[in-house]
């Protein structure tokens, strides 16, 4: 799991525009790549437990360590 919560990070730089006096482009910027980050973290936990109820259906036992990065990815 990523140590960084890139959403608030989003969240925080897109405010941070909002109080700019300047041109607040530079913060959206970093807000796009932050909000970018979130949602491929996202995807890779949607991939990791379509992955790990195929290899159920398949028969294959999932194992602890797959659970463990599912489950703190979804804390």
């Amino acid at each position: 799991m990523s140590a960084i919560d890139h959403k608030a990070e989003a969240e925080a730089l897109i405010a941070l525009s909002e109080k700019s006096t300047g041109d607040p482009t530079v913060w959206l910027l970093a807000a796009q790549g932050h909000a970018t980050l979130a949602l491929v973290e996202e995807q890779r936990t949607a991939n990791l437990i379509a992955n790990m109820n195929a290899d159920q259906s398949a028969g294959y036992r999932v194992s602890d360590e797959r659970l463990l990065e599912i489950q703190g990815r979804l804390a």
